[in-house]
């Protein structure tokens, strides 16, 4: 597991690259420590299976889209099911987790 730094520092990498305005970025940022301290602390099996949608859900759009991050996650998103969206929460929520996904995994 990596350590909530590096994480971040990434997370801050993908802002730039999205061309988020700053106060985005700073959201992004809390819900990728929020998301972490799920993760890491708190795994339950309902975030178990959710994550598990999710890298699914971003195997699926990379496979299919081209590499560009916007597209993959654009592509995540139109996978999911509806209550998936619903148990993660709203557009930027369920953004985070994709991006937290692709930053943590082997994706």
């Amino acid at each position: 597991m990596r350590d909530i730094q590096s994480i971040l520092a990434e997370a801050s990498k993908v802002a730039d690259e999205l061309r988020l305005p700053y106060i985005q970025q700073k959201r992004l940022r809390k819900s990728i420590e929020r998301i972490h301290i799920q993760v890491v602390g708190f795994p339950s099996s309902v975030n178990l299976r959710v994550r598990q949608l999710i890298k699914v859900a971003i195997e699926s759009a990379a496979s299919e889209r081209s590499v560009e991050l916007t597209d993959i996650i654009q592509g995540a998103e139109a996978v999911l099911t509806d209550e998936i969206k619903t148990q993660v929460g709203n557009y930027e929520d369920i953004r985070d987790h994709i991006i937290y996904e692709i930053i943590t995994g082997d994706i």
